[in-house]
């Protein structure tokens, strides 16, 4: 298949290594440009350094949480897509996942998360078109 386009580069931030390899994995099963960071305020860096199409985030990570990364990262770019990700399952003012919503955050997912629906979205809002559907 010829792609007029590039693949988009994602980055993946995510604390547990487990996650953020399998998302890195599911990532690459669709042709995705990946880069990963295990914090915050590495992703920061990470962020910095490249031009990125997306961003998928834990919220609660140690150091920088993912709620001020997403603040960060509109600050900087306003434009940037990113998906934010939790286990926990708040409600009322611990809704971190409803708090990531206001901060700008375009969509959200629960873990743990169906990967179609997750890739789904990923190439919805890259506007990446794959004909990999293998996962």
């Amino acid at each position: 298949m010829t792609r007029d386009k590039k693949a988009p580069r994602v980055l993946v931030v995510d604390d547990d290594a487990t996650i953020r390899q399998l998302l890195v994995a599911l990532l690459e099963e669709i042709k995705c440009d990946v880069i990963s960071a295990s914090n915050g305020v590495s992703g920061m860096e990470l962020f910095a350094l490249h031009e990125l199409d997306l961003v998928v985030t834990d919220i609660i990570m140690p150091g920088m949480e993912g709620l001020e990364l997403v603040r960060n990262l509109k600050k900087i770019k306003p434009t940037i897509k990113i998906i934010a990700m939790s286990a926990y399952r708040g409600s009322g003012k611990l809704d971190y996942l409803k708090h990531a919503r206001a901060f700008g955050v375009d969509q959200t997912f629960q873990k743990p998360f169906d990967a179609h629906e997750f890739l789904d979205t990923v190439k919805a809002l890259t506007g990446w078109d794959t004909d990999v559907t293998s996962v």
